[in-house]
């Protein structure tokens, strides 16, 4: 059973989303679509990749297929606050970026914060999934809180944006709920840009990101693209569309 410590410190963490918010991943066309050598073909809204979406998310709950404790909090769909951070999964060329659009009422655990040692004990319980007693613990925090997803520090490659506040580390979330990966809102970019682009806006504000605060690797996205800027002022639009960069995008529940 879990220490009553654990659970309700858990409970005091468990935050509901207020509106809409944008969260990215990148991924290979080999890791998508075993076999295939180009994106040309994916669409924006491609079924195959919102198959593969919902196979990694069944990875959370399919036991003999999990991370055997090696990920940060558990097997499930990984994703970025931003399209920045982890822009190095891309691997090559022919990469392929899956913009989430997790809707309001997307209920979850903000596990940011480790000056408290019983935040890294609740992440531990997500991270070690291979053993039963936290399985079982895990399990029931899911679904007594009804949680769809985890938002933890990430340290990993890519860059933060160059207008966060200096302590904010980059930051990424599990998703293993299908409410939270709202698989219809899904949409799929790729090096290569349709001659009539309907998410032309949505572009260029991912390549403004990019151009604000460049990774590690100097990446664009789509380096024809690079005069162009979108309509909206893309800092601003951080703070009302981006999990992370304002609190006022949810609530506590507790």
């Amino acid at each position: 059973m879990m220490d009553d410590k654990v659970w309700y410190h858990a409970q005091s963490k468990v935050r509901e989303l207020r509106q809409e918010v944008h969260i990215y991943r990148w991924g290979s066309i080999e890791d998508i679509l075993p076999g295939q050598r180009s994106t040309k073909d994916i669409q924006a809204d491609d079924q195959r990749v919102r198959d593969y979406i919902y196979r990694v998310k069944q990875d959370f709950w399919t036991y003999e297929r999990n991370s055997r404790g090696t990920l940060t909090v558990g097997s499930g769909v990984y994703a970025a606050i931003d399209p920045v951070a982890t822009s190095l999964f891309r691997r090559h060329n022919e990469w392929v970026l899956v913009q989430f659009l997790l809707p309001p009422g997307t209920r979850y655990l903000d596990l940011r914060d480790h000056s408290d040692p019983l935040t890294e004990e609740v992440q531990r319980i997500f991270a070690n999934d291979h053993d039963w007693k936290n399985r079982a613990g895990r399990d029931d925090m899911v679904k007594t809180f009804g949680l769809s997803a985890i938002l933890f520090n990430y340290s990993g490659g890519g860059t933060q944006f160059s207008f966060h506040k200096a302590d904010r580390s980059a930051q990424a979330l599990l998703l293993f709920d299908d409410r939270a990966l709202n698989l219809p809102r899904m949409r799929c970019f790729t090096p290569h840009c349709p001659p009539s682009d309907p998410l032309e806006e949505n572009r260029l504000i991912i390549q403004e990101f990019f151009r604000l605060s460049p990774p590690c690797d100097g990446f664009m996205p789509w380096p024809d693209m690079k005069n162009k800027k979108p309509s909206v002022d893309v800092q601003q639009w951080a703070l009302e569309n981006l999990i992370g960069f304002s609190e006022d995008v949810s609530f506590t529940v507790y």
